[in-house]
């Protein structure tokens, strides 16, 4: 089975088809604790090899996973079918511009940093793994970091995506086209006489990346159909390239070290701390 859809993939896709045993083994682990050894990997050289990978599994109704630089904790790249990886070659920073950036979903967190402080500017999201998750992962997870307290999340930075759905279709969805992609107007049909009790069941917290931020979504402040992708675990397509909104680095930082008794006091001087708007704060 593994031989028959490797053979298959290797005659409608330019990319890399990993078939072989060793392969399927490296792709097997990431940073969580599972173990998984996918059937097929395909390393895509562009938008084209995943439309047609991605048709190619619907017509046969195997299942697809995208993978990052595997840096999740839950073992959300690992799959025993077929495993997209993005980091070989969809790894380009294909525009920087004065409030943006455009990428494609393999470009490394770290080295889009470098690049963007040579300009002065920055992608304030900073996870854990900064120096080698991708953009991709970031976005299909909603990563934060430390400083999501001031900044916020990878979904507050998202601006536009390029997608590829199941079935080979393909997407362009940001804040404006509300009719252009088929699937996001009939998205603002379904959701538009909810917004009240969408809005008031969601919780008011300052990093949520729990299931489909339909809050995000539709709200006083319009239609965003490209923020379901954000948190969405690549659960309703396979990203191509994407838009963030990018900003100035700080001139100056500041840190504040305060001593207490006990945690408990220091627990309760919270919310008089946040008064004061801090981008981070920690014990």
């Amino acid at each position: 089975m593994t031989i028959a859809i490797a053979d298959e993939l290797r005659r409608i896709a330019k990319g890399e088809i990993l078939s072989d045993n060793w392969s399927r083994e490296i792709y097997s682990v990431d940073a969580s604790h599972y173990a998984i050894k996918p059937s097929v990997v395909v390393c895509p050289v562009d938008k084209y090899d995943i439309e047609k990978i991605c048709k190619y599994c619907f017509s046969k109704n195997v299942p697809i996973t995208a993978r990052g630089a595997g840096t999740g904790l839950l073992g959300q790249s690992l799959s025993n079918d077929i495993v997209i990886d993005f980091t070989k070659y969809m790894d380009k920073i294909t525009e920087i511009e004065t409030d943006y950036v455009e990428v494609q979903p393999g470009v490394v967190k770290g080295i889009l940093d470098k690049e963007l402080k040579k300009r002065g500017k920055f992608l304030p999201p900073d996870p854990a793994s900064s120096n080698y998750c991708t953009i991709g992962g970031m976005i299909a997870n909603n990563s934060s970091g430390a400083h999501c307290l001031g900044y916020g999340s990878t979904i507050d930075f998202l601006q536009e995506i390029n997608v590829v759905y199941s079935d080979g279709t393909t997407g362009y969805v940001n804040s404006n086209n509300k009719s252009d992609d088929f699937k996001m107007s009939n998205l603002l049909k379904l959701l538009s006489p909810y917004i009240d009790f969408i809005q008031s069941r969601y919780p008011k917290v300052t990093k949520n990346s729990c299931g489909y931020r339909l809050d995000a979504v539709i709200n006083d402040q319009g239609f965003s159909p490209h923020k379901i992708f954000a948190a969405s675990e690549g659960t309703l397509g396979i990203l191509t390239s994407a838009r963030l909104k990018i900003l100035d680095i700080p001139l100056y930082r500041h840190l504040l070290l305060l001593g207490f008794d006990d945690l408990l006091s220091a627990i309760f001087e919270v919310p008089r701390i946040l008064q004061f708007s801090p981008i981070a704060l920690e014990m």
